[in-house]
């Protein structure tokens, strides 16, 4: 009976040198080595298994195709549909609303100016229509801006026919422009501090010693020449956490010069607004179309330079010659 002894091979793996045991020819007395016949390949048509015959169903239907047919949805009826349609329109109007609503209290506000006492920058609504005028709530203002404020010293009338509560809802979210019977607007020519004198010989209103050229924004008459700087002289200081204001119509305006007289002595209180009730400056004309425009600081104003003392509490007075008409 042949024997067939182990034979001894190396085998490398994994850093280590390992030792498999075969089965090695048989040695010569023991006569050739007999190779065993190759093993039969499969044949796929032998017979399937049910899941073999299965998934060979899958791949023949899907043949030709890259995905199969998605499964057709239900189709809505007319009456769901609109429902849906609704939801969808009221969800973007609340939207809508919102960022309206966020705008008009943090960014910008639209407002309707009411009378001619800004023209010709601005048209007022007793010479038509009235400018839609957009407001810039965020960062700060300068002398020569075009400023709206509220009304805190009482120099417009009382309204004493509040808006609907309708008109009141929509100007609330900023869909409507705020009426102007409680704001005013004008231009700031002095800041807290600064000193405001008219005129000098050329008709010119000076602040801290600068005379202003005026000619880009003043009213100009039928025949083109220029409304007067002011029909009366003033000299004055204005004091801390208040501006001076005038409009660019200097005869058709009850701006800072005509409260200052209001009685028989000079008020200094009622001509100066405070600072915080200023709600922003004008940055353009919304509305009409025919008048789009946006509107800057003029460059007259970059000359003006700061005052040389600290602004005092109090308004000072060192000239002033009432009453000043409209």
């Amino acid at each position: 009976m042949a024997v067939i002894e182990p034979t001894w091979q190396p085998a490398i793996g994994l850093g280590h040198v390992l030792w498999s045991e075969s089965a090695g020819p048989k040695r010569a007395w023991d006569g050739p080595a007999v190779a065993k016949p190759p093993k039969a390949k499969k044949s796929d048509s032998g017979p399937q298994t049910p899941r073999r015959a299965l998934a060979a169903e899958k791949v023949k239907r899907s043949s030709g195709r890259s995905r199969p047919d998605p499964e057709p949805r239900p189709k809505l009826s007319l009456s769901r549909r609109l429902l849906r349609g609704l939801q969808e329109g009221v969800i973007v109007l609340l939207v809508a609303l919102l960022i309206s609503t966020a705008i008009k209290h943090f960014a910008f506000q639209m407002y309707l100016v009411p009378s001619g006492s800004m023209e010709q920058t601005l048209v007022g609504t007793d010479s038509g229509q009235g400018d839609r005028i957009l407001v810039r709530q965020f960062g700060q203002f300068q002398r020569g801006d075009v400023v709206v404020f509220k009304d805190k010293l009482g120099w417009l009338s009382p309204d004493l026919t509040p808006p609907a509560w309708y008109e009141g809802a929509l100007q609330f979210v900023g869909l409507l422009p705020t009426n102007g019977d409680q704001f005013l607007v004008k231009r700031i020519l002095g800041l807290a501090g600064d000193r405001v004198t008219c005129c000098d010989e050329q008709n010119r209103i000076s602040v801290n010693g600068f005379a202003l050229d005026e000619s880009e924004y003043l009213y100009r008459n039928a025949d083109g020449s220029l409304v007067e700087a002011s029909s009366s002289p003033f000299d004055l200081l204005v004091p801390a956490g208040h501006v001076f204001v005038l409009g660019d119509h200097r005869n058709m305006s009850a701006d800072s010069r005509y409260h200052l007289c209001d009685g028989r002595d000079p008020t200094p209180y009622l001509g100066f607004p405070p600072v915080e009730a200023i709600e922003g400056s004008v940055v353009a004309i919304a509305w009409p179309p025919g008048r789009w425009r946006t509107l800057s600081t003029p460059a007259v104003f970059a000359g003006v330079p700061e005052p040389t003392q600290e602004p005092l509490a109090q308004a000072v007075i060192y000239n002033l010659n009432c009453p000043f008409g409209r």
